[in-house]
């Protein structure tokens, strides 16, 4: 294998904030990996982050906008949602 590994982080691990800031801290140059996700995963993991664990939304709007500038290659739009649908 050559390059950086691709690794799809699902709502699961944004969600769980100290794991969230590890891994992102994992892939921050030098890279150990480059993180991948969608716009499904990021309203999932929002809604996780307000309803479940009580976070305002102002917080997690910050979050997004962070994500977007720091890891803005991380979004994802054309994938097989195929399997999401069953």
């Amino acid at each position: 294998m050559t390059g950086t590994p691709l690794v799809v982080l699902d709502a699961c691990v944004l969600a769980n904030f100290s794991l969230c800031d590890t891994l992102l801290r994992l892939a921050e140059p030098p890279r150990l990996f480059e993180p991948k996700w969608s716009e499904e995963i990021i309203r999932e993991t929002t809604r996780t982050l307000e309803l479940k664990l009580g976070w305002p939304n102002s917080l997690t709007a910050h979050l997004e906008k962070e994500l977007r500038v720091h890891f803005s290659e991380a979004w994802i739009s054309s994938y097989d949602s195929e399997d999401d649908e069953r």
